[in-house]
Formats: structure tokens, sequence, C-alpha cells
């Protein structure tokens, strides 16, 4: 017998209300789960870094501090490292810093010390306390985010040093997107993310809970905020949308700098400053170009690269990457996305020997200890604990900063600059040949023309991972904007202490990181501007 024509209308309201009995139970049994872990006090849904990472400012990364009333704890660690901690406000001066790895990397005790040295050269008798918010693979977008949650420290002063991961953070946000969706996607997984069953379930799972791993010893799997070159969304950028990145930035850090103004609190904004020797991150040609043109371009720097002398090739095209990890163990614990160490098989019979630095970075100690020696002016770690990979990129800077070409190599040289003209005349805006051109430059001794190519280049990149141009001409425009902001140009002056205003691995560890001994001339340089951020505020 055939059903009538009112059957399916009957069968949706019996449809929902099975479907209602039968997850009914499963709801009961939640309900009850979160009743009995709330009484028991497990599973806090304030304790865990939302799903977002940062990038929602309706979530909580600063809490107040249970174990000690009136201070302040951040959340925006998720268990890889510490969280800083806050006591309540006293007499001494705050300054809170804010920013990415770099500013995450400025040891507050050592900072502190400089401050107060500072302080006492203008007669003013103050103490000062440092909180440090920096953190590893933040860009603008979630330091503001940070900032205006931080206010509720009360600081005296604050310092935003970033622009190095605008892109990180972008791909990272790609990524974000990628693995909860978007719209009522995330809203859904973040939902269900806040429930105290699904943290304690996530809590019990972690590895760092079952295998007993301490607290700042990542994995691989721990790296969620690792840069990820391969996506597709970044190859396919043109340098107008690699506009709309940089206009974001220089958005955040005015929203940055008006927060602080509203609430009385002084500024003080710093350059970030980079390795010219590392190459673009996509400086090659754009995806959406007819195969022709990506072809011959291709073809040519292809030709161009052949004809670079075999002993430099490792300085154009660098066999292997290093991050921090590589030059020291420490610095694995200091940054998480640090990749493990290689062991270095033979001992040290030699050190690459580069450039000696001058003016303010001379003087400077190699590490953060003040007893600590540099090596021949080079503010590097110990070279007995690099691994193999630094011998390697060091060896190959030398081969480009202190040049002992043959006359046969020189010739091939100026061959290949010549290929590299062609190439920049008929694509002025391919950022690898303007950089490949910048260093057959500087091997050729043409210092001045070689570092103006490499800075071009930075201005090129579709998808910088570290800050070029582009970023320091907008923190230029906001200091011109605020005339209360203390402005201090740490590149500019990085570069005024490095031989021909050439920034390299003398001062830096990889692409944007800042090696131990440099970092102790930055925080030297921005004593003096926290002293005058202070007075001012007072």
């Amino acid at each position: 017998m055939s059903e009538g024509p009112g059957a399916d209308a009957r069968r949706g309201p019996g449809l929902v209300r099975r479907s209602v009995y039968a997850l009914a139970p499963s709801v009961v049994l939640l309900v009850v789960l979160e009743l009995l872990l709330a009484a028991l006090g497990l599973g806090e849904q304030e304790r865990a870094l939302p799903l977002s990472r940062g990038f929602d400012a309706t979530a909580r990364y600063v809490l107040p501090d249970e174990e000690h009333p009136g201070g302040f704890v951040t959340n925006i660690f998720d268990r890889l490292m510490p969280e800083i901690t806050a006591p309540p406000k006293g007499d001494a001066v705050r300054v809170l810093l804010v920013g990415g790895s770099n500013t995450y990397g400025f040891p507050t005790s050592t900072l502190a010390r400089l401050v107060e040295a500072a302080a006492r050269l203008r007669g003013i008798p103050a103490s000062f306390e440092i909180l440090n918010l920096g953190r590893p693979g933040y860009g603008s977008e979630r330091v503001a985010i940070l900032l205006e949650q931080a206010l509720v420290l009360e600081p005296d002063v604050v310092v935003i040093f970033s622009g190095h991961n605008e892109f990180v953070e972008g791909g990272f946000r790609l990524e974000l997107d990628e693995r909860i969706g978007t719209g009522w996607q995330a809203d859904l997984a973040e939902t269900f993310g806040a429930l105290r069953t699904t943290r304690l379930l996530a809590e019990l799972l972690r590895e760092d809970v079952i295998g007993g791993r301490p607290v700042g010893e990542a994995t691989s799997g721990d790296r969620p905020e690792t840069w990820r070159g391969d996506l597709q969304a970044f190859t396919e950028l043109t340098l107008e949308d690699t506009g709309l990145f940089l206009t974001a930035f220089e958005r955040n850090l005015r929203g940055m700098v008006a927060l602080c103004e509203d609430a009385d609190v002084p500024v003080v904004l710093a350059t970030p400053v980079s390795n010219d020797l590392t190459r673009p991150q996509q400086g090659g040609v754009v995806r959406s170009w007819e195969p022709d043109r990506k072809q011959s371009v291709n073809t040519r720097m292809d030709a161009a690269f052949r004809a670079i002398p075999e002993r430099l090739h490792a300085a154009f095209r660098a066999p292997v990457a290093i991050s921090e990890g590589d030059w020291h163990p420490a610095f694995i614990a200091a940054a998480p996305q640090a990749p493990r160490r290689k062991p270095r098989d033979e001992p040290v019979d030699e050190v690459p020997r580069l450039r000696a630095l001058q003016g303010e970075l001379a003087d400077v100690s190699a590490t953060e200890d003040p007893t600590g020696n540099s090596v021949d002016g080079a503010h590097w770690p110990d070279p007995r604990l690099w691994n193999e990979d630094v011998f390697v990129i060091v060896s190959a800077a030398r081969e480009l900063l202190v040049p002992d070409l043959t006359e046969s190599e020189r010739a091939q040289l100026e061959a290949c600059r010549a290929l590299y003209d062609s190439l920049v005349t008929d694509e002025p805006d391919l950022a690898n040949a303007r950089h490949d051109r910048g260093l057959v430059r500087l091997a050729l001794g043409d210092a001045r023309g070689g570092r103006a190519d490499l800075r071009a280049a930075t201005r090129l990149d579709r998808a910088p991972r570290k800050a070029c141009v582009r970023i320091g001409e907008a923190i230029a425009r906001v200091v011109a904007d605020h005339p209360d902001v203390v402005a201090l140009d740490v590149d500019a002056r990085v570069r005024a202490a490095c031989p021909d205003g050439l920034v390299a691995y003398e001062v830096m560890l990889d692409h944007c990181h800042l090696q131990p001994g440099a970092r102790v001339a930055v925080m030297a340089m921005l004593a003096p501007a926290l002293v005058e951020a202070a007075h001012r505020g007072r």
C-alpha cells in the first residue's frame, strides 16, 4: 500500500522527537559531569588558552592571580613556557614590554639593571619593575589584543617592539581557519572547547602530562605557530595584497598607541632589526602570472645562479636553515619554535671570522653576562656549542662579507651581475633577483650597492618573515603623528654599528632574532628611552 501525501509531514516531527530522546541521556550526563567538575574545581576554563590562540578579543589573556590577591597572571603560553605573573602594583616604575620573540628574549633582571643605571645618570632615584609580555609568534593583531587587557596591570610605561611576525601570524591565522573553520564553525568549536569536560580530557591527553615532559620543552607537535612558507594563499600574494597586511600592522600600531594615550601611559616605540643576508620568503614568480612569463623568469634566474662561482653557491642558496637552538642548547628552552639540535661531530679548530663591529655595539659583551667575551667583535655564543649547520651558514656568509676572489671568480661575478641587471630591468618587482644581485655586488666589494639592493628586496618580498623596510616606514609615520611617543630607532643604530650599515650574522642568530650580545646592546639603547618616557609620565 502506498503512503498518503501527509506521510512525510507526519514522519518529520517523529524523527525530530526520536532524535531528541536519543540525545537526552548524553546531554544529561554532560550536564552532570560539568556540575561535578565545577564542584571539584577541575577543567577550569580561564586557565586554558582559547582555541582562537590569542585572536579573540573577548577571551581573557590576563587573569587575576588566585595565589596572590591583587596580582595577575597571563594566559598566553598554553604551557609551552611559564606564564608571567605580576604582583600588586608597588612604588617601582612599572614597565610593560609587548611584542614577539625578540621582546620575549629580553631578560627582565638585566633590563631593570640597565634602566636603573640610566636613571641614576640623570639623577633620578627610581627603581624599575619590568613585566615582559612578549610572546613568540605574536604579530601586531594579537599584541594589540593583549595590550588592551594588560593595561589592568597599571604600567607606567609601555614598550612596543613588534614588526617581524605580520605574515607569521597571518599564516597561523589561516591555519586556524583551516582547522576550526570560521564564523559559526569557529563559534561552535570554541563553545565545545570551553566545556570543563573537554578541557579535562584535553589535559589528560597532553603529552607533558602523560609523559611527564616539563613545561617549556617543546616537540614539533607543540609548535602550532612555526612558520609555514608553503601556504597556498601566500604563494598567490601580489604586492598589493602584501600592502593590506602592512596597512593592518600600521592600524594595529596606531590603536595600541591610542589605547596608551587614553590611559595616560607613555609609550616607547622601537623599530625591529633584521638580517640583510637572508632571502625573501616570497620573492619569486607570482602564481597568477602567465605560464610563459613564469618560465622565462625562472629560466633566467637559473642561468644567473649557474654563473656564480661554485664556492659561493651556499651563500646564495643556503643548504640548511638555522634558528636560535642551533647556536646554543639553552636557546631551545627560551624559544620553543627552535628546532632540535644536530650534534657537531668534530671539535672546533677554527671559527669563521666575519667583520668587527663598531660604535656602541663594539664594547658590549657577547652574552647577557657582562663578563662574557665576544669573538672578534661578533656577539656570538661560545662556538664550541654551535652545531654543524651554524658553521655552514657563517662560513658561507664570510665568502660574501670578507671576499677573497680570484681573477676568474671576479670575471664570473661581473658576468653574473649583468644577467641580474637585465632581470631587474625587465622585472623590477622581482625580489629574488634584487636580493641575489645585492649579494653579487657584496662579493665584488660594492657594499653600498649591495646593501641598497638587499634593502629593496625586503620591500618587494610579498610575505616577509622579518621586518621589512615598509614596517620601519609605518612605524615612522605613527611616531610622526604622535609627538609624545618616545621613538627608538633600533634598526638605524644597529646598522650604524655594523660595517657598511649591513646587518648580518655578527648580530643576528637567523633572519630576525638578535644574538645574545646584540640583545644586551639593544637593551642598553632602550634603557635611556625608558627613563625619558617615565620622566614624561610623571
